[in-house]
């Protein structure tokens, strides 16, 4: 039989202490807890929110308008280099068209992320650029 590396016992009192944490929070505070371990969500009280998974192509949240504000300003800020999808994100809530800045900074992010997807912006070792195809696009 396999005997338990000091890191696995390790592993083991945690997890073992973090369910009654968990499950006292839940009873004291009134959290919600779903899944089975290790996979957990944990809701604040006032219930889940709305999650998006952004390697899902299926999802997109956002309106036409949105899609048409943020092609509008990336063609108008060809130049805009930032490093990662969170610094793209602020630049958005910052510069970005009013429709736009409106949204909170995780949505945002989420807009950068699926505008990725899109290939409407590209990494660059850690920086995100505009792509020369969404330029060429207002040029032809």
């Amino acid at each position: 039989m396999h005997e338990l590396s000091e890191w696995e016992n390790q592993d083991r009192y945690i997890f073992k202490n973090l369910q009654g944490f968990f499950q006292a929070a839940a009873d004291q505070r009134g959290i919600i807890i779903k899944g089975t371990p290790p996979n957990r969500l944990i809701y604040p009280a006032q219930g889940e929110f709305e999650a998006y998974n952004p390697n899902d192509s299926s999802v997109d949240p956002f309106s036409e308008g949105h899609w048409d504000y943020l092609l509008q300003f990336l063609q108008e800020h060809p130049q805009i280099k930032k490093r990662g999808r969170y610094f793209f994100a602020k630049t958005l809530q910052k510069d970005g068209p009013p429709q736009i800045r409106v949204l909170s900074l995780g949505i945002l992010t989420l807009l950068v992320q699926l505008a990725v997807n899109k290939g409407w912006i590209y990494f660059k070792g850690p920086y995100l650029h505009v792509s020369s195809d969404l330029l060429n696009d207002v040029t032809s």
